[in-house]
């Protein structure tokens, strides 16, 4: 992994590793047990048990579910208890063009923490499952908060031969355990999104009363200077060609 290396992907990849890693808690509504990369509606995956995840999202950034992995991976049945980590991309655009090569994309991503509600259960005593939806709110609040906070701390380093994406908090324990350790910072991830969401990130409600979920969403923008290049032959065996429907 190189500086060139930071894409989309990238990002799904730490929204990924700050669920596996997520601290954990007595209550499991204080922790997050899911991530997922939206391909669909959020309504049809996520009011689905794996998600919308198939057997061949295992060990990829788009998802993880520690009951899941908890399963080992049961390919029978793939699970995804709440609260959910998703992602979902927006749009995308190309500010220079897309006609040299590094041209700069910045990804508009959507970024929601969702929790279920149990209205058969607010006579039992306080738990997670005797929440009120406010209290549904708040939770998922805090839940995002916290990973956007992981999140503009993170910086791609350079640590020995090897290339890592780490918070800076992890950086100072790597550091703390081995004073000899060195290191070098390649991409400033934190620093790069406080540049592109300087207007501020505005949070909103996710509603989807039907399957009785709720949560929190709030939109980043996350950019990138690494688009591909393409090397075509010199000879062009259709350049030009008035006649190509049989091909070359």
């Amino acid at each position: 992994m190189n500086a060139n290396d930071i894409t989309i992907v990238t990002l799904y990849g730490i929204l990924r590793d700050a669920v596996a890693n997520f601290p954990q808690n007595a209550d499991s509504c204080k922790q997050l047990q899911s991530f997922r990369v939206l391909q669909l509606q959020r309504a049809v995956e996520i009011g689905t048990d794996s998600r919308g995840a198939t057997y061949a999202d295992r060990d990829t950034v788009y998802f993880y579910s520690r009951a899941w992995n908890r399963a080992k991976q049961s390919p029978n049945k793939i699970v995804a208890d709440f609260p959910i980590l998703t992602a979902f991309e927006l749009n995308s655009q190309a500010p220079n063009g897309v006609f040299t090569d590094g041209a700069k994309m910045v990804y508009s991503v959507e970024v929601s923490v969702m929790d279920s509600y149990r209205d058969d259960c607010q006579s039992k005593p306080k738990s997670c499952e005797s929440r009120s939806i406010n209290m549904i709110f708040q939770d998922t609040e805090i839940l995002l908060k916290k990973v956007l906070l992981h999140l503009g701390s993170t910086v791609l380093v350079k640590i020995g031969e090897e290339y890592k994406i780490l918070s800076m908090r992890q950086i100072g324990s790597i550091i703390y355990a081995d004073s000899s350790t060195e290191y070098e910072i390649i991409y400033d991830i934190g620093a790069m999104l406080q540049s592109q969401n300087k207007g501020g990130n505005g949070f909103a409600k996710v509603e989807m009363a039907t399957e009785r979920l709720f949560g929190t969403k709030t939109r980043i923008n996350f950019a990138v200077s690494n688009c591909l290049q393409v090397d075509y032959p010199e000879k062009l065996e259709c350049f030009l060609s008035l006649n190509d429907l049989q091909g070359c």
